[in-house]
């Protein structure tokens, strides 16, 4: 919904944002700007879309947002991925900071896009079933529809999928690192520690883990991430699928 979109619109991984205190033009909030990374002299100032990416800082992204790529425009993005507008909180924390309410396997499916050279197919249940005698009845390869083009190949798809690969390496996504294999993805913690999440992608495959509890009021441990408790599930479990 937004570094994608920006990369269509010009911008590139070495494009310059302000990680800093100041109120966001439309952004939506009494505060006018959201936290996320503004404490660390680190990242605090002026830093690049890669870095602000793959730190998970919630400014870059909110300025991305409002400034360069617009909540119309991030909005259909979300629609060519299959997540429709009704579904989404038309505001800057709904899109930049993901406060609208998106299923794992909806989740799944966009950041398989980015895997996929920028091609969205929706996601199936299914590969072939087949009757007793053998004879396929559906095949999966027949029925889905065609692939829709969200992303270009060369300057986004590719782009982005570079640096998810940082998260990975460098980021908060460090827990999802695996020997031997190239990983790319990226985490996510919801306000009040109410749930975390890891997307990520290796060469073969796209998968996903929300951890949370049914009932919105249950928390995680105060100081639960997705980079600490989502990746590393993730990790372990498609450690097995590669091998």
């Amino acid at each position: 919904a937004v570094y994608g979109p920006a990369l269509d619109k010009g911008m590139s991984p070495a494009s310059v944002v302000i990680n800093a205190e100041g109120t966001i033009a439309g952004w939506g909030t009494e505060k006018g700007y959201p936290g996320g990374g503004l404490s660390s002299s680190r990242t605090y100032g002026f830093v690049t879309l890669r870095t602000g990416l793959a730190q998970s800082l919630n400014v870059v992204a909110a300025r991305v947002l409002m400034e360069d790529v617009g909540v119309a425009t991030a909005a259909e993005y979300m629609e060519r991925v299959g997540i429709p507008s009704s579904q989404l909180n038309l505001d800057g924390p709904g899109l930049a900071l993901g406060t609208s309410g998106i299923t794992p396997i909806q989740m799944c499916a966009a950041y398989a896009a980015i895997a996929n050279n920028g091609y969205y197919w929706a996601p199936i249940s299914f590969t072939r079933v087949e009757d007793e005698n053998g004879k396929v009845i559906l095949d999966a390869d027949v029925i889905r529809s065609g692939a829709t083009k969200v992303y270009e190949q060369t300057s986004t798809a590719y782009q982005l999928v570079d640096i998810l690969t940082d998260a990975v390496k460098s980021g908060t996504g460090k827990q999802a690192k695996m020997d031997g294999y190239s990983v790319a993805g990226k985490t996510g913690t919801n306000s009040k520690y109410s749930s975390v999440y890891f997307a990520g992608m290796t060469c073969d495959y796209t998968a996903v883990v929300w951890i949370g509890h049914d009932l919105p009021s249950n928390k995680l441990k105060t100081g639960s991430t997705g980079g600490d408790y989502a990746a590393a599930l993730w990790k372990a479990f498609m450690e097995k699928i590669m091998q």
